[in-house]
């Protein structure tokens, strides 16, 4: 029997020797070829260092390039066998590393000395739920959450970070929950979009809840704490004392509570100068970013020759899927292909090709089967967390209304179907105040313009909704606009508007929609009325009486409605409780 080493050894010098021989026609080395036949009888040593002497005669050998222009068919058939489950199975030119948002809260040290659980650091430091925060005199640090808020500590400060959750299957449903124990701190809360989410800064005395894009900062000393909103609007709770702050608003709580506007010189102090200045090239650093993730996902886009591969793959892959579940995973991958795409084409500025991409996006949604796809909704909300960071209000348009169909399409019942496009179009607001900021009030009128247009054409399309789920549906849109009638009053007081928006008159529309929906009305005729002609928020609150008074409408709809009306002297405040109210002042209503 042989050995089981020289047996291999054989087969290495077969193999390599089939390289260096041609396949057909006259051996180019045939005297060295057998020269080394010979070897075996001219060798005197055991058989395993003769085929290892075989191995070194081959070293001298050139390696032989065989002509392919003769290969069999099999072989053909064989390449193209390979290059068919090539397409099938490995990314298209996928060349560059996929970036992936932080999951991860970061603090960076500004000046000064920062302690984290009691240890001094420097640089940036990774924090973890259950880190204390501390500043000492004249010191400063930024926190980067992972709901891509910012939060910036002034000298002598202490907080606690007790909660800091993203959801794996959807990165845009966070909560935060940070507890502020004394000094300064700033908060800029960016792009919060799923119903789920939310960002919480709590001190001794009550709590800041924001659900929506907001700046403000909290001073908590030993006798008081101040809150003061610098953008859009925010929930707080002191002592009992529940309240909405719009943006230009302050509260105070000490002995007592009071609400007052912020005076300019408190606007212009250094650490509002500096986190206004701060948040805005933040927001562009965060911007860029998903951009960039969205190029590096995306990699070839229509117009690459490659295009037509990539495409014909995720076909291919669709049409051999072998179960229904595996099909629905394979289109919820091509249709965050599309939004890649489109996202990309949009940031180089090709509208035209980008509108074509989302198309096929909602195509693509439209073949799921499944009517309640977290995947396809998830897509949805973290699209939807990417673009409220842009200021380009036709991009952002284009996006929100294949986004507010796609949500719809997928959504498990008419009332959730309604609420989606209606929680879609309203997040759109929120860019108002940073438009108006930025001096680009018209984007800012168009902005609001497509709010108004859009939100009429979703209360249009309650006609198809059948009579006896009506006040379902009503009762869940009315949810959102309360928030949008909050945030509109305090747009439309904003002095560069000089009076540009009647908030009430916007809203009283809507509202006269929603009533008639509940009665045996045509709806299309009153929209296209409305759109048509301007009336004055007192018309339309007496128009909005009239229908209001000849329908039957719920007890509970109803309170929901009056909140709705409710008057707001100063749009700044707007206060929903008070336990104390006999030793609380207003002085800002």
């Amino acid at each position: 029997m042989k050995e089981p080493n020289i047996e291999l050894a054989k087969k290495r010098i077969w193999k390599r020797l089939s390289m260096k021989l041609p396949d057909r026609g006259i051996p180019a080395h045939v005297f060295a070829v057998s020269k080394l036949r010979e070897s075996q009888a001219l060798v005197k040593a055991s058989a395993l260092k003769r085929v290892q002497f075989k191995e070194r005669l081959l070293d001298v050998l050139p390696d032989h390039t065989p002509v392919f222009s003769f290969l069999p068919r099999k072989v053909w058939a064989l390449g193209s066998l390979s290059l068919l489950m090539g397409a099938l199975f490995v990314p298209v030119m996928q060349m560059s590393p996929v970036v992936s948002a932080s999951t991860e809260n970061i603090l960076d040290t500004v000046a000064g000395d920062v302690y984290v659980n009691g240890t001094l650091v420097s640089g940036i430091v990774t924090l973890q739920e259950g880190d204390r925060v501390e500043t000492g005199e004249g010191s400063m640090a930024h926190i980067y959450l992972v709901d891509d808020s910012r939060v910036t500590l002034g000298p002598s400060t202490q907080i606690d970070l007790l909660t800091s959750t993203v959801d794996p299957n959807n990165r845009a449903k966070t909560e935060v929950h940070i507890q502020e124990n004394k000094g300064r701190v700033w908060a800029q809360v960016l792009n919060l979009v799923s119903k789920e989410s939310f960002f919480e800064l709590s001190f001794p005395a009550g709590q800041v809840l924001v659900t929506q894009k907001a700046s403000f900062d909290v001073q908590v000393s030993e006798t008081a704490t101040e809150v003061e909103v610098a953008r859009n609007l925010v929930s707080v709770t002191v002592d009992g004392y529940e309240s909405v702050l719009g943006q230009g608003a302050s509260l105070t709580a000490s002995d007592t509570v009071t609400t007052d506007a912020i005076s300019a010189a408190e606007q212009e102090d250094v650490w509002w100068t500096f986190n206004l200045a701060y948040g805005k090239s933040y927001t562009r650093s965060l911007d860029a970013s998903y951009k960039q993730e969205n190029i590096d996902r995306a990699v070839i886009l229509p117009g690459n020759p490659l295009y037509v591969l990539k495409t014909f793959r995720e076909n291919l892959q669709v049409s051999l899927a072998m179960t229904s579940d595996a099909r629905q995973v394979l289109l919820v991958e091509q249709a965050q292909n599309r939004l890649d795409e489109a996202q990309t084409l949009l940031a180089r500025g090709d509208t035209e090709q980008a509108a074509q991409v989302l198309v096929v996006y909602q195509q693509t949604v439209e073949q799921v089967s499944n009517t309640d796809n977290e995947a396809l909704l998830a897509q949805v909300d973290e699209t939807q967390k990417q673009i409220l960071l842009s200021t380009n209000a036709d991009d952002s348009q284009l996006l929100q209304n294949h986004l507010s169909d796609a949500s719809a399409t997928v959504s498990s019942d008419l009332s959730e179907k309604s609420e989606a496009k209606m929680l879609s179009v309203s997040q759109t607001l929120q860019q108002v105040p940073d438009l108006i900021d930025a001096g680009s009030y018209e984007l800012a009128l168009q902005v609001l313009s497509d709010y108004q247009s859009s939100s009429l054409s979703i209360l249009s399309e309650l006609e198809d909704v059948p009579m006896d789920q009506r006040e379902a549906v009503v009762s869940g849109i009315l949810e959102q606009k309360l928030s949008d009638i909050q945030l509109l009053r305090v747009i439309a007081a904003l002095p560069q508007l000089e009076g540009a928006l009647d908030a009430d008159s916007t809203m009283m529309e809507q509202m006269s929609v929603m009533v008639l929906s509940l009665r045996e009305k045509e709806l299309g005729d009153l929209s296209t009325f409305f759109t048509a002609h301007d009336y004055t928020a007192q018309v339309q609150e007496e128009m909005y009486d009239r229908l209001k008074d000849g329908a039957e409408i719920t007890p509970e709809l109803t309170e929901q409605l009056d909140s709705m009306t409710a008057p707001a002297e100063d749009p700044r405040f707007s206060v929903s409780h008070s336990d104390e109210t006999e030793d609380q002042t207003d002085s800002g209503q």
